[in-house]
């Protein structure tokens, strides 16, 4: 019985630190056109809420990226890469990149 109740409460604990998603929806670059962040032309938005706040992730070809600040302090106890790994450079502006702004909105929206 012991074992049982042990067993029970180790795995209570370990998923109530698993982040819950709110969504996930398939995003592509041509959805977004010139306005795409992204070096990968598809992949796996997802919003996992955290009080009032949303962590935001993108996963393609077997790799999670940290998209918000939420989800880039939780990156490496996650195993989540930098979303900077994938984020396009701005050819308009040099030493920028492209506006993530849309695909940070879509992914919120996701925790709601």
């Amino acid at each position: 019985m012991k074992v049982k109740l042990g067993f029970c409460i180790t795995s209570v604990l370990v998923l109530s630190t698993l982040p819950v998603h709110a969504g996930t929806a398939n995003i592509t670059e041509s959805e977004y056109g010139e306005k795409w962040p992204l070096t990968i032309v598809e992949g796996i938005l997802s919003c996992a809420p955290v009080g009032s706040l949303g962590i935001v992730t993108f996963t393609a070809n077997g790799k999670t990226y940290a998209v918000n600040g939420t989800a880039r302090s939780r990156a490496k106890k996650n195993g989540w890469r930098e979303i900077d790994e994938i984020w396009k450079a701005n050819p308009s502006i040099p030493g920028t990149k492209i506006n993530m702004g849309p695909i940070l909105d879509r992914g919120l929206s996701l925790c709601k």
